[in-house]
């Protein structure tokens, strides 16, 4: 039951820190942002992202409020397929979601996909694949390949 909820904690933490991300730095007009300013109003928006968050965005360098969501999500949901798979077979989920990062990034170069490149969207995405390889490896080996207890 600890390894689950470890787990969850694992996808979970990484989209909310990713939305956070969104809705605080990013630019008011993407499609998030745009809805939560619906619900609660354009000024309380507005007043909110302006009070609390321009001074802490400002400090920060550009990679952790355009790169680092991207990468937290592709991290995400990688290791997400631990909770339907969880043998060998997440790799080749994992495996996909990992080349769709990757190509989604690339194919914005020759504007096949709708985006800016950024060579730090594309590294952060790597070091997320990386991480999320390492994550899964450690699961699987630390909660399902342990071999039987003798008595």
């Amino acid at each position: 039951m600890y390894s689950l909820n470890r787990l969850r904690i694992s996808i979970i933490l990484p989209v909310i820190v990713g939305a956070a991300i969104y809705l605080t730095a990013r630019d008011s007009r993407i499609a998030a942002n745009l809805m939560i300013e619906y619900l609660i109003g354009k000024e309380n928006y507005d007043q909110l992202r302006s009070e609390y968050f321009v001074q802490f965005w400002s400090v920060m360098p550009e990679w952790t409020y355009l790169s680092l969501p991207n990468a937290l999500w592709t991290f995400s949901f990688a290791i997400s397929f631990l909770l339907i798979w969880q043998n060998g077979r997440v790799f080749f989920w994992a495996s996909l979601s990992w080349c769709v990062s990757i190509l989604f990034e690339v194919l914005q170069i020759f504007g096949i996909v709708p985006g800016t490149f950024d060579p730090y969207d594309l590294l952060l995405v790597i070091i997320a694949v990386f991480f999320s390889w390492m994550y899964i490896t450690s699961w699987l080996k630390q909660y399902l390949l342990k071999p039987p207890i003798k008595r």
